[in-house]
């Protein structure tokens, strides 16, 4: 599998995970390939997958609203129309970045997602 074929799943894996309600959010990003070329995906890979289906980012968006969690990565856009990422609870090693892209915001939060579900269950 390649690096765009494996973006485009991974950009998709809420809506898979709200329509596939019998499957983890691991089992989801493991189907995707992501485990295989986790080392061969970045953040530009992402972008690239966000600007052809920008309505992902809305999709992530929801995602990280919808997290019950006291530690964990959050997305989200302010009243300026900037978007954030940030780490709960905020600490000085992982501060939130603030973004004017929401393609560059939302590829990095996919990123900080998924690796913390890949280091979570490795």
């Amino acid at each position: 599998m390649d690096a765009k074929s494996v973006a485009f799943k991974v950009i998709h894996l809420p809506k898979n995970y709200y329509t596939e309600k019998n499957s983890s959010l691991f089992t989801l990003l493991n189907e995707t390939g992501y485990f295989d070329l986790d080392n061969h995906l970045d953040e530009d890979n992402f972008v690239s997958s966000l600007k052809q289906y920008p309505e992902c980012i809305n999709d992530w968006l929801i995602w990280s609203d919808n997290k019950r969690t006291r530690i964990g990565w959050y997305f989200g856009i302010g009243a300026d129309q900037n978007y954030f990422v940030g780490y709960f609870p905020n600490d000085i090693i992982r501060p939130e970045k603030i973004f004017n892209d929401g393609n560059e915001a939302c590829a990095y939060f996919i990123k900080q997602e998924i690796e913390s579900i890949r280091k979570y269950h490795s």
